[in-house]
């Protein structure tokens, strides 16, 4: 049966996904008993550099600085902890590390200083007109903001959202704000595999490019809800459909001779994914039908770490760069979404969030920037800037092999054998 569903976009549960987990309160609790350096403890038991000196294998160094170390002795029985037993779970020293990064980041004031230290006035140019954008999720929040952002610059922007009068309310909007805009809307719930495949297919009857593809529609439902085709709701729409429709769409999105220029895809993303593990292919239901204890917050941070890992996989097997794949997370953001939705949270952290807008900041640097050509292909960004995707001691990290064992775990959730 369909549950109760919190439908937010991507990037407006970014804020919220992990705040309100056990752990979370644990630390909130007792922050102030992590003390800032302990006598006698080697000088590799804590983190006293900042995270652009720390490593951690597979990852990227870059990253924003923690001012405050932490000690890795006092969570050294946590190192290979389960909070929620059998199954997925939040890993203790991840989470630890995420929250006060949190604070001192992902809020306005680290936006601030991220713009001061290094972002450009060329960073984001001052036109894209001619370029056809299609953005999932985006009739609120960070996605509204990006696609009007984007429509400011001249770009052609296609809303795909689950509610068709809400993405229409939205075109008229981004209208009303930027005359002359040109904004279509397509209902498009991405959730529902078939509905995927139909929406794809139309898209590509009726168009022979795309430009960049932002994949930001996302949901956290506060108890187990399944799709009319019997997936759960966060794998279906968080993995599953931003999956589907960007291989869809690559056609649309390649290098060609007549489209020099490679489609970008941008996976928008949660910082809570840095608190889980990638799942273990051979033992994980994608459905977490085995699971006896629904978490939503759990499982859309698990969803938004296979996002990520889906979207460095893709770059690799495009060693070529016909297509540009990027992930991206946002910060905390300040949205209505999230003040109705997770309002404990809100009420919480509103004096420090950043706006909608300086949450979609990357996102439109991501899709616009000719800074991003010459980069990496597959990198996970925030505040216009490469960053790790492994916390510094957080054990989160994966192989190789092991992502591209998750990788076709999600190929056979999308496409069972024998359809």
């Amino acid at each position: 049966m369909r549950g109760r569903a919190s439908r937010l976009s991507a990037g407006d549960l970014t804020s919220s996904s992990m705040i309100l987990h056990p752990a979370s309160a644990f630390l909130q609790r007792h922050s102030r008993r992590f003390p800032h350096s302990l006598p006698g403890k080697r000088v590799t038991d804590t983190f006293n550099l900042p995270f652009s000196h720390q490593r951690e294998t597979g990852s990227i160094s870059s990253g924003p600085h923690l001012n405050s170390p932490i000690s890795l002795s006092l969570f050294s029985p946590f190192l290979s902890a389960h909070i929620m037993g059998n199954g997925p779970s939040f890993g203790m020293i991840a989470t630890v590390v995420w929250y006060r990064e949190g604070n001192a980041s992902y809020g306005k004031a680290g936006y601030e200083e991220a713009a001061k230290a290094r972002f450009r006035p060329d960073d984001i140019p001052d036109r894209f007109t001619g370029k056809r954008v299609l953005v999932t999720g985006g009739n609120q929040g960070i996605g509204f903001e990006a696609a009007k952002w984007l429509a400011e610059l001249g770009a052609e922007v296609h809303l795909a959202c689950r509610s068709l009068p809400r993405a229409q309310d939205a075109k008229a909007a981004m209208q009303a704000a930027v005359p002359g805009a040109v904004v279509e809307v397509h209902a498009l719930d991405v959730g529902e595999i078939a509905a995927v495949k139909r929406f794809a297919e139309d898209f590509k009857s009726r168009y022979n490019r795309l430009d960049v593809l932002i994949n930001n529609a996302g949901c956290m439902p506060t108890e187990r809800t399944t799709t009319s085709e019997g997936r759960e709701a966060i794998m279906a729409c968080t993995m599953g459909g931003t999956y589907l429709l960007t291989t869809l769409l690559q056609p649309l999105l390649a290098r060609t001779d007549s489209a020099p220029t490679a489609g970008r895809v941008i996976n928008v993303s949660s910082g809570g994914m840095y608190t889980v593990s990638l799942p273990d292919a051979k033992k994980t239901d994608l459905n977490f039908q085995s699971v006896s204890k629904y978490d939503g917050r759990l499982f859309y941070a698990v969803a938004k770490r296979l996002q990520v890992t889906i979207t460095e996989v893709m770059a690799k097997r495009d060693p070529e760069k016909r297509v540009l794949y990027h992930s991206m997370h946002p910060g905390w953001a300040a949205t209505e979404a999230v003040k109705t939705s997770i309002n404990d949270f809100y009420e919480s952290k509103k004096d420090m969030m950043r706006t909608a807008r300086q949450g979609a900041d990357t996102i439109v640097f991501l899709a616009t920037s000719s800074k991003v050509d010459d980069q990496p292909s597959g990198q996970f960004w925030f505040d216009r800037q490469a960053v790790r995707t492994h916390l510094p001691g957080a054990g989160t990290a994966s192989t190789p092999a092991q992502d591209e064992s998750l990788f076709e775990s999600v190929r056979s959730y999308v496409e069972p054998p024998g359809q």
